[in-house]
């Protein structure tokens, strides 16, 4: 009996071939509803569709096959909907069916991976580059670590002006900065950017205790701050302090530099009358006018009229030189 045949799980082929049940109509989507884990029935493959089809209409094909075989059924073999496992095609246990399958063929696939790798040896190259990415822990008293650049990113050294050795490590921008870890040391820094070490040796040697990081908001560069150990020059003062003192004394110095200038405008548009008012022959001028404009700022400027003067060959008032007529009538 087919139904015999529940209990083992681990039939995957079946041939019926010759077998007086092959005669009877249906028996082949009886035999696949039945057994649900075979993969071949009689040599051909049972598909997906088939085995769907098969499981919706196993009641009425149990039925048609006992009346077609005469057979009258136990009450216990008599079947609605389910199995013998107690499992009904409902749309939870066709769910639980695909998911089971799809296990089955993950662990197969990993199976078959498995045995492709212990047949095949290791990549050299592959595991070069996995040791080289690997944090620098220990390291052998006066030598230093290779250098190394696994990430492939650029990056650059300089020296300021305050003794430091400034390294700058182009990070990629939008990259986190807890996937980024910075180790320094007097000779030498490693900087691992998402499990890949950029190990560097310094071009001199620094203080790793007095080193600083930063990270650029615009550009999510690295900085390495790195204090020389032998820097004999004189630090200058930070430039923030220097910056704020200009920035003070800048208003001032341009205001007062904005006043001269208006003085020396000033000055230069002044009209002076000196050289207008001519001198007497017998007396020199006494006094002068001066006029300056609208020149007034904060300046005392002395100013005088100039005095009458009166020639000394003339004793009347009026002059030697005009004719008295009586056919010119008088002015007034």
């Amino acid at each position: 009996s087919i139904l015999n045949l529940r209990k083992n799980q681990q039939l995957k082929n079946l041939f019926l071939t010759g077998n007086p049940c092959c005669e009877l109509k249906g028996y082949r989507r009886y035999v696949v509803a039945t057994l649900p884990w075979l993969e071949r029935l009689d040599g051909n493959k049972i598909t997906k569709s088939e085995r769907i089809l098969a499981r919706q209409d196993l009641k009425q094909i149990t039925q048609a096959l006992r009346l077609e075989s005469g057979v009258v059924p136990k009450p216990s073999e008599i079947e609605d909907d389910e199995d013998e496992g107690g499992e009904a095609f409902t749309p939870e246990n066709r769910l639980k069916w695909h998911k089971e399958e799809l296990e089955e063929e993950r662990k197969k696939q990993e199976a078959h991976e498995k045995a492709i790798a212990a047949n095949k040896p290791p990549d050299p190259l592959k595991e070069a580059r996995k040791k080289m990415s690997e944090k620098v822990v220990d390291v052998p008293p006066g030598t230093l670590p290779p250098q190394r650049n696994m990430p492939r990113v650029k990056f650059s050294f300089k020296d300021d002006a305050e003794g430091n050795v400034v390294a700058t490590i182009h990070a990629p921008k939008y990259l986190d900065t807890s996937q980024i870890e910075v180790d320094i040391h007097p000779k030498w820094f490693q900087c691992i950017i998402k499990d890949k070490n950029l190990l560097l040796h310094t071009p001199e040697d620094v203080h790793p205790d007095k080193s600083r990081i930063k990270r650029l908001l615009h550009n999510g560069h690295l900085l390495l701050i790195m204090p020389k150990v032998n820097f004999k020059g004189k630090k200058f003062k930070s430039a923030k302090g220097s910056e704020k003192a200009e920035n003070k004394t800048a208003p001032r110095n341009a205001v007062k530099a904005e006043r001269e200038k208006n003085l020396d405008e000033r000055r230069g548009l002044a009209v002076d009358y000196r050289n207008i008012v001519a001198e007497s022959k017998s007396k020199k001028k006494s006094a002068a006018s001066v006029h300056l404009g609208f020149l007034s700022h904060k300046t005392n400027y002395a100013l005088e009229e100039t005095t009458k003067v009166e020639d000394e060959g003339n004793d009347g008032d009026e002059s030697s030189d005009i004719e008295d007529d009586a056919d010119v009538p008088p002015l007034s």
